[in-house]
């Protein structure tokens, strides 16, 4: 994977931009600055590919994203990226309303272990 140190691979650039409006800068400062090789290295495919080429792809809104995002990291149980991406989803415009209703959806189809621990991590991010 060739990318340049200034930003100029342009994948990684618009990447890096819906990386930040998502997390926030403090977030995207931290992965960047980052001096473990195997870290950048995880940094850069994430702002490639996933940032870059997936969520920069404008078939589905960031909202729509957001919310399959939701519902897939409930279901997979993957809490720690859950809890990240429900202030992202918040960020790409969805209600919280909604989200809790994804979760009720989530256990429809994943069980009620995954959409209670979903719900668990909705509740933790009101409260901040």
């Amino acid at each position: 994977m060739e990318t340049s140190d200034d930003g100029g691979n342009e994948a990684r650039a618009k990447g890096l931009a819906i990386y930040t409006e998502m997390f926030g800068e403090d977030r995207a400062r931290k992965r960047l600055e980052s001096d473990d090789p195997d870290e950048q290295r995880l940094t850069e495919l994430l702002l490639e590919h996933a940032y870059g080429s997936i969520w920069s792809n404008t078939r589905l809104s960031r909202r729509e994203r957001s919310l399959i995002t939701i519902a897939l990291l409930a279901g997979l149980g993957r809490n720690d990226e859950l809890e990240s991406h429900i202030g992202a989803a918040l960020r790409n415009g969805c209600e919280m309303s909604e989200l809790h209703e994804v979760m009720v959806h989530v256990g429809l189809y994943c069980g009620f272990p995954a959409t209670i621990s979903g719900h668990k991590a909705l509740k933790k991010s009101e409260q901040i």
